[in-house]
């Protein structure tokens, strides 16, 4: 399905609420696509309302390296529990939906969209699906010669960002929460899937 459809059939769920200020989160493990899909969702919308469409990103919102490695660098725990400044996205939040009653969409982007502590803020949640091979391989080809030999780099991404992602899957079970999973895999053409395709191709029924 070419993303143009799919953004379509997603406006389509969508429209219903729209008459309220509406927050839009979509959630993903690193290297998704959510970034891109985020914005291309926000465009659409800006073409097909005349609502406010704001654009929000949770690496807006990323803690200073003392915080964010305090368990150390490699560490899965300190990704998921430490990464970014949850406080401060919950209230950025919370004021674009009192901002302009009626009038304002917010698209936010981020991983880790759906953790206990901002859940509740979001109207309609999108989970974007890839395999963790194709994280890895994703994050890769972005990060490679930035300075981390590329072996460290691939342990690295092992070991803390998969390693927090599963962490966040285990505990918080977003395929559970979301409103649509789409399947990401070729992000110009995006498919509509259900828990248990997601689930299978997250390696298996994450205990």
């Amino acid at each position: 399905m070419k993303r143009q459809l799919l953004l379509e059939q997603l406006f389509q769920r969508i429209q219903p609420t729209i008459f309220k200020n509406l927050t839009i989160a979509v959630d993903g493990i690193d290297a998704a696509g959510k970034t891109i899909f985020a914005d291309s969702l926000a465009e659409f919308l800006l073409s097909r309302t005349e609502k406010d469409v704001v654009r929000a990103t949770v690496d807006s919102w990323i803690n200073p390296p003392g915080i964010r490695y305090a368990a150390g660098r490699e560490s899965a725990e300190g990704y998921y529990r430490n990464s970014f400044d949850l406080p401060a996205v919950k209230r950025y939040v919370e004021e674009q939906i009192e901002q302009d009653p009626g009038n304002r969409l917010l698209v936010f982007d981020g991983v880790f969209a759906f953790t206990h502590e901002l859940n509740a803020l979001w109207d309609y949640r999108i989970l974007l699906a890839i395999p963790f091979e194709l994280s890895i391989q994703r994050g890769l080809a972005r990060d490679t010669g930035k300075g981390i030999p590329e072996p460290a780099l691939c342990r690295l991404y092992e070991r803390r960002y998969i390693g927090g992602q599963k962490l966040y899957l285990s505990e918080v079970r977003p395929e559970t929460l979301a409103d649509v999973i789409v399947d990401n895999r070729v992000p110009g053409n995006p498919n509509l899937i259900d828990s248990g395709q997601y689930l299978k191709m997250m390696l298996g029924d994450i205990k």
